[in-house]
């Protein structure tokens, strides 16, 4: 369902569990085994809608025995679980969002945020996290936009209340706003951040228009630009050993999928002719599409990003 920071959260669905809820929500760290089964939340939400906020890795060294004990290192997280209800037919201006802190052991309050127009959450988008603002594309009754959540800090909560959390909508790039071709968010990277991580990340609207990929970028003054185009036949030239083989219009037969924060790459699956999906990687950074060596038949499969220590830790587990 979301994945952030080396935690991925799952749904776990049966039938005796009522529609209301939906299904019991883990959040679970796979290479340090950490697992939360969340409690019941109060609005049923779409697998879109649950967005991680605030993940923090946490690495502590801890000692058996005497002095000449080896440290053992004991992972850990902590983290904000936000999950949104978006009402189309009985209240389509109001977003109801709740907030699980692991830290807390508990859900907040609900709160209701009003948003200018009537609209709905995109059935497939996932949403990005950038400077504490939560953005999912979006349809309103004309035209798709984005819809941005600004989740305030504990601190900037408690001074301002509810009020401090606002909904707004964000016009995309005209190209995207008929929802004509497929779409997703993305970070694009500063020039001195590789990663997407940094102070000047902006907001970036993917697209993919037949033969190529095109990357708007949120600039100053509130303008998108198109900055990157990554066309089909330059692709092609980086595979001299595939590139021959897929034939014309093979970029049509590929959908965009996850936004990797931490790497600041983005996940594309390819359907070939055999029937299988082939996951490619669009770095973000360097704008390049890389193969991913993997042959994929399972109907869904989603990023994971782990960092250094957890996974020197799960490495370690075999000795």
């Amino acid at each position: 369902m979301s994945s952030r920071r080396s935690l991925v959260v799952l749904r776990r669905r049966c039938d005796v569990v009522s529609h209301h809820h939906g299904g019991e929500l883990t959040v679970w760290n796979p290479a340090s085994g950490g697992r939360w089964v969340l409690p019941p939340h109060d609005h049923e939400v779409l697998d879109q809608s649950i967005v991680l906020l605030d993940v923090v890795n946490h690495h502590h060294h801890h000692h058996n025995g005497g002095a000449a004990a080896a440290a053992v290192t004991i992972c850990s997280s902590s983290f904000k679980l936000l999950v949104a209800h978006l009402p189309a037919e009985s209240s389509p201006r109001t977003l109801n969002v709740q907030v699980f802190s692991s830290d807390d052991g508990e859900w907040g309050p609900p709160l209701a945020c009003a948003i200018p127009t009537d609209c709905e959450l995109h059935s497939h988008a996932k949403p990005v996290v950038l400077r504490g603002a939560v953005h999912w594309l979006c349809l309103t009754h004309s035209r798709h936009r984005i819809l941005v959540l600004k989740w305030p800090n504990r601190d900037a909560a408690a001074a301002a209340g509810a009020q401090a959390t606002m909904a707004s909508l964000m016009k995309l790039p005209p190209p995207c706003e008929s929802g004509a071709y497929d779409t997703c968010l993305a970070l694009s990277p500063s020039p001195s951040d590789g990663t997407g991580a940094g102070a000047a990340t902006s907001l970036s609207v993917v697209v993919l228009v037949g033969d190529h990929i095109a990357v708007w970028v949120r600039a100053a003054a509130a303008r998108w630009e198109r900055r990157h185009v990554v066309r089909e036949e330059s692709i092609i030239a980086a595979w001299p050993m595939e590139g021959s083989s897929l034939g014309d219009g093979w970029l049509g037969r590929t959908r965009l999928g996850w936004f990797c924060e931490g790497s600041g790459a983005l996940l594309l699956e390819r359907d070939d002719d055999d029937g299988r999906r082939r996951p490619l990687v669009l770095d973000m950074g360097a704008m390049v599409v890389r193969k991913v060596d993997m042959d994929c038949r399972e109907a869904e499969f989603v990023h994971y990003e782990v960092d250094l220590v957890s996974y020197m830790m799960f490495v370690m587990r075999a000795f």
